[in-house]
């Protein structure tokens, strides 16, 4: 939980670090194609073997959580300029890795 201190360095942090971005990476729209989310989920899901008929932990849970991680890298989308685009890590209208620094 966030104090009231921490949470106005936390403010303070956060204005500060918003001006330090270059105007090139302000002018980017980052979205997600959900179609290609779903379909990429899908196909992961497909890719795995046939799951356990039961789990004593939530470990089947976790291989789940790994297709719908990979799906939502594969439908982050960035539209701008390649050097706005480029301070997220990202390149314009492209999937992205899900394991992107900033993904």
């Amino acid at each position: 939980m966030i104090r009231g201190g921490q949470g106005l360095a936390l403010a303070t942090a956060l204005l500060v670090l918003s001006g330090c971005a270059p105007s090139d990476a302000r002018d980017v729209i980052i979205t997600y194609d959900r179609n290609v989310e779903a379909v990429a989920f899908k196909e992961c899901m497909a890719a795995l073997p046939e799951g356990p008929t039961a789990t004593q932990y939530n470990d089947w849970d976790e291989v789940v959580d790994k297709c719908r991680d990979y799906a939502y890298g594969q439908a982050k989308r960035c539209v701008g300029t390649v050097e706005g685009c480029g301070f997220y890590g990202m390149t314009p209208d492209a999937p992205q890795s899900p394991d992107s620094p900033h993904g």
